[in-house]
């Protein structure tokens, strides 16, 4: 029987409460709890295999039947030398975002690369080069990082931090709706791509264009004085999402639950702006986050302004390339292009959009059924 380790801080209280713990759905969800052990391992079952999984330390023995998985977030506590001891380690890094350098490094020069200081994910993937990485990662080339792909992990990481049962959840409400803006073009991060798109987008009066009042950014400015300020600090109680915390536990979530409660309503086709959208670069390794998650669980139709979130669907699942995958491949990362893209849709307006619509319904039902029936990691490793 297999036995995995789940290494991370406070073990023993970990264990007392493992199935609280945030990697719990992360790591189990779609395994059946069958008993527990003395020794602080208990039994589950995947399919038709069972296994042995704790919270815990690092052990001395020599099995290769022990997994010891190591969740990025706890790589600073384990030294070089620990982790090339030959015990069969498993890195496990789900962050939503970047992690491959291979990419960085074309876009943005050694010097730029981004650095997260509580991980510092890029060094560390280059010091364990020899490891095989389970990630949010999806490769569409080759490259020189060994590489395994998680789905259904990466989905339960996401609807941890920003809620996608809320927006599966919320779905049948917009199938009630009138839009009254046909596209909608929403703003939390400030890009250069970005603005200069909201800028074009403003000046269609069939376009919804919004950018969130960041309270986590000391000097924050509006894109241009016609764009509709999304502040959930807002006097108004209703729109003060501070005054609504017991819905979550997650300050990020404070910005997508203020996304349901005041933006989705307004408008049909999202227009989505993915985190590396702004650089014309064809990516060897992809991640995507919220921003193209949340419109699919919406069951809502979307457009991209970048082809890599396209090429990861059509990878990831088996109901074919967006409608506008063509089209889209050539505006990718050019804001002249993307927005008389949006011009030429509007002309067919309603024949596209339901393109659009059926697509995403197909990727939806798609994700549903893994959510509901596989584990991409317990697939990989039992």
């Amino acid at each position: 029987m297999k036995e995995i380790i789940v290494h991370g801080k406070e073990l023993s209280d970990v264990n007392k409460n493992w199935q609280e713990h945030c990697l719990y759905n992360q790591i189990l969800h779609n395994s059946e709890f069958i008993s527990k052990e003395e020794n602080g391992y208990s039994i589950y079952q995947y399919k038709d295999k069972k296994f042995k999984i704790k919270f815990g330390s690092y052990t001395d023995r020599q099995d290769s039947n022990i997994i010891n998985i190591l969740p990025f977030t706890y790589f600073n506590i384990y030294n070089l030398e620990k982790l090339n001891d030959g015990k069969n380690w498993l890195p496990l890094i789900i962050s939503g975002e970047k992690v491959y350098p291979v990419d960085l490094l074309n876009i943005l020069g050694t010097d730029s690369l981004p650095s997260y200081s509580y991980h510092n994910i890029e060094n560390m993937i280059t010091e364990f080069k020899d490891f095989t990485f389970y990630t949010d990662q999806l490769d569409l080339e080759s490259h020189e990082y060994k590489n395994e792909f998680l789905l259904t992990n990466t989905l339960y990481f996401w609807n941890r931090v920003l809620n996608m049962t809320l927006a599966y959840l919320y779905a049948d409400l917009l199938d009630n709706i009138k839009f009254e803006y046909k596209f909608g073009f929403t703003i939390n991060r400030q890009t250069r791509q970005r603005s200069e798109l909201a800028k074009k987008l403003l000046k269609k009066e069939y376009c919804y264009v919004s950018q969130l009042k960041d309270p986590y950014v000391e000097e924050w400015w509006s894109i241009d004085s016609n764009i509709k300020i999304n502040d959930i600090s807002d006097e108004t109680p209703f729109f003060n999402l501070y005054k609504t915390k017991f819905f979550f536990q997650f300050d990020m979530f404070e910005q997508n639950l203020d996304m349901f409660f005041k933006i989705y309503f307004n408008y049909e086709i999202h227009i989505v702006d993915e985190t590396w959208a702004g650089y014309d670069c064809n990516f060897k390794s992809v991640n995507i986050s919220e921003k193209l998650l949340i419109p699919i669980f919406l069951n809502r139709p979307f457009i991209t302004t970048h082809i890599y979130p396209l090429k990861f669907l059509d990878k990831a699942f088996s109901v074919g390339k967006h409608p506008f995958y063509n089209e889209i491949e050539k505006i990718s990362a050019n804001v002249e292009k993307i927005d008389f893209f949006i011009e030429e849709f509007n002309k067919n307006y309603e024949d596209n959009t339901k393109k659009c619509r059926e697509y995403t319904n197909k990727i939806r039902n798609e994700i549903v059924f893994k959510l509901k029936n596989e584990n991409s990691l317990l697939e990989k490793i039992l």
